[in-house]
């Protein structure tokens, strides 16, 4: 049996890494800023093997209202101040507070630093690389979690490279691309899970390559 598993594994490997191969090169446009709203941004940027030039990475917005607000005034919050708020918050992970001056704030649960200093290091360098000729939003939105008005709000942004990745086909918004990979009932994060041992992820129905290269 565990000669079976290697063999299941190095299968698999093998199949991963001509997928990547093949995302790679069909890759055009190659300094980037990808903005999401929880980890897809992070994971792309590794497939590709590209270094992270957003913010946005290992961590997620605390309430899904806030990122549209964050797209739309994207300059001003990455310019502002961010607050250790680890106590409010009570979590098991850093969380930050954006306060800039006229806009509300906007709370950012850090989930993959280990600590809140980390955690601004990381955002404050990966704001420098921020490409702002370049930049390309993906929302991945949860019917159970999120609202209609983030939704529209979202799609009303003045962007032309966006996309809002639904878990079921939704009327009435432009931006909105079906990936299958709820409709039995999965779990939230299904959509960076592999598809059995074809090498490639859930993500992989949405051509995000094809996606950015339309910013060439």
């Amino acid at each position: 049996m565990a000669i079976i598993r290697k063999l299941k594994y190095k299968l698999f490997d093998m199949k991963r890494a001509a997928w990547l191969k093949k995302l790679r090169k069909r890759l055009k446009n190659h300094d980037f800023t990808i903005i999401s709203h929880k980890c897809i941004a992070g994971v792309i940027y590794h497939d590709l093997g590209l270094r992270f030039d957003s913010p946005t990475i290992n961590l997620r917005f605390k309430n899904c209202t806030e990122y549209p607000v964050f797209c739309k005034h994207i300059q001003v919050y990455t310019d502002c101040p961010m607050e250790d708020i680890s106590a409010e918050e009570n979590q098991p992970f850093p969380c930050a507070r954006l306060v800039p001056a006229g806009l509300p704030p906007i709370t950012l649960y850090m989930q993959h630093y280990k600590s809140f200093d980390d955690a601004k290091a990381a955002w404050q360098k990966r704001c420098k690389r921020i490409h702002p000729n370049n930049m390309f939003f993906i929302y991945e939105f949860y019917n159970d979690l999120h609202t209609m008005d983030a939704l529209q709000a979202f799609d009303a942004l003045p962007y032309r490279n966006k996309v809002a990745l639904v878990h079921s086909p939704v009327e009435g918004i432009e931006c909105a691309k079906y990936v299958s990979c709820y409709k039995n009932g999965a779990q939230a994060g299904a959509i960076l899970e592999f598809t059995g041992n074809t090498g490639k992820r859930n993500l992989d129905e949405f051509d995000y390559v094809e996606f950015l290269n339309k910013g060439i």
